[in-house]
């Protein structure tokens, strides 16, 4: 799918949602998709993208309450979904964040809600990647990652990764 068919989809999908003070396009029960399989919606794997998990609300909130973590860092949202937790790194004063996701959908998502915040696409404080980032060297200073951790395998090697990182002088 191109991406301004898939943006498009994306904006057809879903509503405005202020979560912690950000706006965000999310699938609500209003959506047509809200109940539909991967084979009606067309997204590969599901619009995971399109929830706020609890751990993306969770790592948000802890950034809302701790903003001396972030505040002039480089930070890595690392399966960034929706892009809720980069979005409070920036709003705490990150430097500048990467939202990192392999789903190009949750890329788009990303930068639709990053459009809706004000921030434009050639904004300086972010930017994002939709490469696997596991078991590379990444250039940040923090590395948030939310749910990541749901699938025994993926589990591993994130920690593995994130437990390397933090050997190498990174904050996780």
């Amino acid at each position: 799918m191109s991406s301004a068919s898939l943006r498009s989809l994306i904006l057809k999908t879903t509503h405005p949602k202020t979560v912690l003070s950000t706006t965000l396009r999310l699938i609500t029960p209003a959506s047509s998709i809200y109940k539909s399989t991967e084979e009606e919606t067309g997204f590969k794997g599901g619009p995971f993208w399109g929830f706020v998990w609890p751990g993306s609300y969770g790592l948000a909130r802890w950034i809302g309450e701790k903003p001396e973590v972030v505040r002039g860092k480089r930070v890595l949202d690392f399966a960034a979904g929706c892009g809720l937790s980069g979005f409070a790194a920036l709003s705490a004063g990150a430097s500048h964040v990467v939202f990192n996701d392999i789903d190009t959908a949750a890329v788009s998502a990303v930068t639709i809600n990053a459009a809706v915040n004000g921030l434009g696409e050639d904004d300086p404080s972010w930017s994002t990647v939709s490469e696997n980032l596991i078991g590379t060297s990444v250039d940040a200073d923090v590395i948030i990652a939310g749910d990541v951790c749901y699938e025994a395998d993926l589990a591993r090697d994130v920690v593995e990764w994130l437990t390397t990182g933090e050997r190498e002088g990174g904050e996780h």
